[in-house]
């Protein structure tokens, strides 16, 4: 099931294990350990996200390529399905190893190269911080983030952060006011022209929403 993950299988292996756990009568708990593995892994063997205005000034912030803020995104974002808010911070620690483990064996015939850069991008991301706010997004006179870019823009901050090795609270508008005025890079950042067009209101075509059927 794992080598079929890095082969991009049609079907769906997360599917398969919910059957085989069916069968076997497996208990929640282990069956929604399962799961968050296979889920984990697909994030960290897909292809990075094509970089855009937002990897940019965020990749500038980091002093990286948007490239390479691209692949740490990807990686934050696979240590996220693995975890949960309800389990003891031992057990999320023991999933992230299992999951950069899975990266690392032999049935996913990854290359070398782009495991050692996985591993060196969770390493860099085990920076502990507190959780950045939702709330800071929309901080009137400091910051407007646009509803549809608000998780992705949270994602960016927290990555960037840890990066950084940061560890101020991010709750308030006053603590992000604070930050743009210590770290004037996530204020260009995250600048209105950076997802709007020129008339300031109409979103750029990158940040537009699918459209039904998948299409922008």
């Amino acid at each position: 099931a794992v080598a079929d993950l890095e082969k991009g299988s049609k079907s769906s292996k997360k599917e398969e294990f919910g059957a085989v756990c069916d069968g076997m009568c497996v208990s929640n708990p282990m069956r929604e350990a399962g799961t968050s593995l296979f889920l984990g892994l697909e994030k960290l063997l897909a292809s990075p996200a094509v970089p855009g205005r937002l990897d940019d000034g965020f990749s500038k912030l980091c002093n990286i390529s948007p490239k390479t803020f691209a692949l740490h995104v990807k990686v934050w974002e696979a240590l996220q399905a693995v975890v949960s808010k309800t389990l003891p911070p031992e057990l999320c620690s023991a999933r992230r190893t299992m999951l950069m483990a899975l990266v690392d064996s032999p049935c996913t015939s990854v290359d070398a190269k782009l495991v050692m850069q996985l591993r060196e991008a969770e390493e860099a991301l085990s920076f502990e911080r507190p959780p950045v706010r939702g709330g800071v997004l929309c901080t009137p006179g400091v910051l407007d983030v646009p509803a549809v870019l608000r998780q992705k823009v949270s994602i960016f901050i927290t990555v960037a952060l840890r990066l950084l090795r940061d560890a101020r609270d991010l709750e308030t508008g006053e603590q992000l006011s604070e930050l743009f005025s210590a770290r004037p890079g996530f204020k260009e950042a995250l600048a209105p022209e950076v997802w709007f067009e020129s008339d300031g209101k109409t979103l750029r075509e990158e940040f537009q929403p699918p459209k039904k059927g998948g299409k922008k």
